[in-house]
């Protein structure tokens, strides 16, 4: 027993830790030998892994960077954006379609709207905004439609209404009020003249026995507030200053009297010692001084002076050193009647005072009028008498009911009862430049309208409404407006737009016939 627990021999535990056993020392030294190739291989896939790393963080932060710029390109775009709206203003669709219809070559009128009315039609008259129409009549009531509802169909004609028109006028108009044209418990007087407040704030009205009636329309609709006393007979025009606080009104006394409707009196009176006035007429506040100087309606009207350029002046020296002095001798009493204010008030009111220029193409100062005898003068309101005074040539009837300006306010146009549209230039004398024939049985030219292009010029005719084409040379220069036949057209109005013309039909107290009927057309620009 002894010699076997001699003989037997044990080994001490050896961990993996510790050693390996023999016969794995031949694997690790084969495993020593692969290992420099391996590590080598580990090193460059460690490199290339590296380098790949390496790459797409460069990749990463170049994106990030082109992010960052694209976002500050976006917002510099976006602030230069708001910069352009703020600078430069938002342009007026009215100035566009303005700018349209003064270069247009040609208009295509249509009637589409029609309101009968069992009364002559003698006048009407539109707010600024087309949102409201006036009409006075002959049977003594002015009557108050909503024009948008009307020109876009909400009501339409019935089948008898429609009969005598052409098939394109379908559309009626939708009445909203009226009320008698009296003042005082009077007796309702036929309406002869209208004019409306742009905002539809009040309205005027002229009455048989010479009065004008102002007339609340927004508040107290048809509420008579006043009324302005200085005819004595009807009052056939009437004529709203570009302020609109004073108007000018025509009378059958053959006298002209400026109004301010401030204080209701007569600031100045024109005596036409002809006939009854049958038209008066603004210049245009637009109108193009032909000389090329920044100088008020006086001087584009009556020329330079005479040591420039003589031959444009209307006159002579004489006259035109009296003209300057009675202005000037007018502005050194306004001057000397109204108080100088302290240099407080100059600095807190500047706000309201306006450019030169601005002022005189807001407010004009020259006007023509016609008379049924077919006199035609044109005035001034810082003179006592007319400027020039335009008489019936020799062979033309004496008759005018209606003249207008031309859009740059150097030429007239008067329709005569002969059929015959004459054509004066205010710079050439007192005959007509040229003359322009309708058809022989035409009637007479009861009213004229100048188009915004200064080449058409709309005629009404006792048959027809033509539109005459100032510049054709050979052939037929008008074309027939179709709507209007047979009567009188009593008023001819096209907006500021040139998107709608309006006729109605009337003999204003003057003898003729008329159809009773107002009319609305659609203008198309080309």
């Amino acid at each position: 027993m002894e010699a076997e627990e001699s003989e037997s021999f044990s080994y001490p535990m050896l961990l993996p830790s510790d050693g390996l056993y023999p016969e794995d020392d031949d694997d690790a030294d084969m495993d020593q030998d692969k290992n420099p190739e391996e590590n080598v291989m580990n090193e460059k896939e460690d490199e290339d892994v590296d380098a790949v790393d390496e790459k797409s963080g460069e990749e990463d932060v170049e994106m990030d960077t082109m992010e960052d710029e694209n976002e500050n390109d976006e917002d510099t775009e976006q602030t230069s954006e708001k910069k352009e709206t703020e600078e430069t203003p938002k342009e007026n669709p009215l100035e566009k379609l303005k700018q349209k219809a003064s270069t247009a070559s040609f208009y295509d009128v249509v009637p589409t709207l029609a309101i009968p009315m069992a009364t002559s039609i003698n006048a009407f008259a539109f707010t600024s905004d087309l949102k409201w129409l006036f009409t006075g009549g002959e049977d003594g009531y002015i009557r108050k439609y909503d024009f948008f509802p009307s020109i876009n169909g909400d009501l339409s004609l019935t089948v008898a209404q429609r009969h005598p028109f052409v098939d394109t006028v379908t559309k009626a108009g939708i009445l909203l009020n009226y009320w008698e044209n009296a003042y005082d418990g009077n007796k309702p007087s036929s309406v002869y003249s209208l004019a409306a407040h742009s905002r539809g704030l009040w309205v005027l009205s002229g009455v048989n026995n010479g009065d004008i009636i102002l007339y609340s329309t927004r508040h107290q609709e048809g509420y008579p507030v006043t009324s302005l006393k200085k005819h004595t007979a009807p009052v056939s025009c009437l004529a709203l200053h570009g302020s609109e606080k004073k108007v000018l009104s025509g009378s059958w006394d053959k006298m002209v009297y400026y109004w301010d409707l401030n204080t209701g009196d007569a600031i100045s009176t024109y005596n036409c010692e002809s006939g009854q006035i049958s038209n008066i007429v603004y210049r245009p506040s637009g109108a193009v001084n032909p000389w090329g100087s920044e100088s008020d309606d006086m001087r584009s009207l009556f020329g330079t002076p005479a040591s420039s350029s003589s031959y444009d002046a209307l006159f002579d020296e004489e006259v035109e050193k009296a003209i300057e002095e009675e202005t000037k001798s007018v502005q050194a009493n306004e001057e000397n009647e109204t108080e100088k204010p302290s240099q407080t008030e100059s600095t807190t009111n500047n706000d309201n005072i306006k450019a030169p220029s601005e002022s005189s193409s807001e407010e004009s100062n020259i006007f023509l009028t016609t008379s049924i005898d077919g006199v035609m003068n044109v005035w001034d309101h810082r003179m006592v008498d007319s400027v020039l005074k335009y008489p019936v040539p020799k062979g033309v009837p004496p008759w005018a009911m209606s003249a207008c300006w031309s859009p740059d306010g150097n030429n007239i146009y008067i329709g005569r009862r002969n059929g015959i549209v004459e054509e004066y230039n205010i710079h050439s004398g007192k005959e007509p430049v040229r003359s322009l024939k309708m058809p022989l049985d035409s009637g007479p030219v009861s009213n004229v309208y100048s188009m915004p292009n200064g080449r058409h010029l709309v005629i009404s005719s006792f048959d027809n409404i033509r539109l005459y084409d100032l510049q054709s040379k050979a052939g037929i220069g008008f074309l027939i407006i179709p709507g209007h036949h047979g009567g009188l057209v009593s008023s001819l109005y096209v907006d500021t737009s040139c998107q709608f013309m309006f006729s109605a039909s009337g003999n204003r107290g003057w003898q003729g016939t008329t159809t009773e009927v107002f009319l609305g057309y659609q203008i198309m620009t080309s």
